[in-house]
């Protein structure tokens, strides 16, 4: 499983509360690793987060380059009258 590169605070905060439920549950006698799974759904949701984010930016920036050269293209056809 990748791990994200940045987490939201609510992501922190969840995997915070895992984490404490785990250390609980090891202190009573119990077993931690039944919360791997939260885990790792958890990482799963960041990163999925995390790429569509990116996706958003890359939209952004290359419909703002195409919008540039559109007004480029404007500018250049308007400039012979």
């Amino acid at each position: 499983m990748a791990e994200p590169k940045h987490y939201t605070t609510g992501e922190i905060l969840g995997s915070a509360w895992i984490i404490a439920k785990a250390a609980v549950t090891a202190a009573r006698g119990g077993d931690p690793a039944k919360y791997d799974g939260q885990v790792e759904r958890l990482q799963a949701k960041a990163c999925a987060r995390e790429q569509a984010e990116q996706e958003a930016r890359e939209k952004a920036e290359k419909e703002k380059r195409e919008a540039e050269a559109k007004a480029k293209a404007e500018r250049r056809a308007n400039s012979w009258f």
